[in-house]
């Protein structure tokens, strides 16, 4: 800032360059916050402790980022894909008392809820995140935890080289295969793959090792309107490279997983599972969480912080419902519609877990059983009530106030009052 005032400026171009980066400096504008440059202890200067076991530390973000007003970390109940992470990987590795020997690969890191978790219980982790605005508070909550020793983290973007996807190619940047990111030879017990539409050139960035059954679980988030080609593809090659394929089914709160987009004939398709399902009348205990004040979206009020604590919603019970890939459109059925898969690899420890029966399910067939995926989703489902996992009735309020519904009701009282 005093540099630019004492210059002496004879170019009014030159000046007012100088004056949008003095005015930056000076209110903390978000582009200067996010480059790194800061001293981790500053970043870390707003945190949380999770309730979580072991519990860790959280450096928060800034109010831009990923939440209004405040600096708090980026968990409201909305992440259960990082939720089901340590289950998946005690499936991979049973009976095994050492997490330090497995590795947890985490491509889409975002602000680090998943590879904060998995590093919380002893896991070696490799997390990659390509947009630069994270990659401080990543770095920042790392150090606050002292899990230099386990955790690798990349600033990269990852895909195939060749035969890029028209998304990766408007990016314009170098693309970095998976092998780059691991130990020479390393294998990867459990990855979690969250990249927006450009699943298709990661994974054949790593074709060899996934055919040579390097990754024995890989848990997969796919919205159908963010991939081009849709999801049959992606599980086409999975299934190809060796991989038994299933939808995750969270049956408390299953507005968390289901996949309300794509176009008409996917929306078809679930038309019938979606309608037996909201029949049942479950609870979705996410909607305390996810139904916030002014957006919906998972946005945590920095005034309304105090509501919540770290981890506090997190998804405990889960089911995995097998289904197949062939090559027609309609061949894996209701499965389009769901956000969380998981692929295990035949063969490895996980897949001789009873969580990962085929049911019924037999993909030589070239498509899935969809009567069968059908029963067996509200067989769970049933079941899951029976047991007290899942409950019938209406949706837990939201655990934030709604500032404007706030407003008229105080609005009425003091009308009332005046009357």
């Amino acid at each position: 800032k005093h540099v630019c005032l004492r210059s002496k400026c004879f170019n009014m171009v030159v000046v007012m360059n100088r004056f949008l980066v003095c005015f930056a400096l000076f209110i903390g504008f978000p582009s200067s916050r996010a480059s790194g440059s800061e001293p981790n202890s500053d970043l870390c200067s707003t945190s949380v402790e999770s309730i979580d076991d072991p519990p860790f530390t959280v450096c928060g973000p800034p109010g831009w980022q990923n939440f209004i007003g405040g600096r708090y970390p980026s968990d409201t109940g909305d992440e259960h894909d990082c939720d089901i992470l340590p289950y998946l990987m005690r499936l991979a590795t049973p009976g095994s008392d050492s997490p330090s020997k497995h590795l947890f690969l985490d491509l889409g890191s975002n602000a680090g809820q998943c590879t904060y978790l998995m590093a919380s219980k002893g896991y070696q982790v490799v997390a990659v995140e390509e947009d630069q605005k994270y990659i401080p508070w990543l770095r920042a909550t790392i150090s606050a935890n002292k899990w230099e020793d386990r955790v690798r983290l990349h600033h990269k973007l990852i895909g195939k080289p060749v035969d890029q996807s028209s998304k990766t190619r408007a990016i314009g940047r170098k693309l970095w295969p998976i092998e780059s990111l691991l130990p020479e030879g390393g294998n990867i017990t459990l990855w979690k793959l969250d990249v927006d539409g450009t699943e298709v050139s990661v994974l054949q960035s790593f074709a060899e090792g996934l055919a040579a059954g390097r990754v024995d679980v890989i848990q997969i988030e796919l919205v159908a309107e963010e991939i081009d080609g849709g999801k049959l593809p992606i599980f086409e090659m999975v299934q190809n490279w060796g991989y038994d394929l299933f939808a995750v089914l969270a049956p408390d709160r299953l507005g968390a997983f289901w996949d309300g987009t794509g176009d008409d004939q996917v929306k078809e398709r679930c038309q019938y599972l979606d309608r037996k399902i909201q029949e049942l009348r479950l609870r979705d205990l996410a909607v305390a969480y996810t139904k916030l004040p002014v957006v919906n979206k998972p946005i945590l009020p920095a005034e309304d912080a105090h509501r919540y604590r770290y981890g506090s919603n997190r998804t405990t019970y889960f089911e995995f419902v097998p289904f197949c890939a062939g090559p027609q459109p309609l061949a894996v059925g209701a499965a389009a519609c769901w956000l969380h898969y998981v692929a295990v690899r035949r063969g490895s420890p996980a897949s001789l877990d009873p969580q990962f029966r085929r049911d019924g399910q037999d993909c030589s067939t070239g498509a899935t059983n969809k009567k069968q995926f059908n029963t067996d989703v509200l067989r769970r489902l049933h079941e899951a009530i029976r047991a007290g996992r899942a409950w019938r009735g209406r949706d837990p309020k939201p655990i934030f106030p709604d500032p404007r519904k706030e407003a008229r009701r105080e609005k009425r009282r003091l009308e009332r009052e005046a009357a």
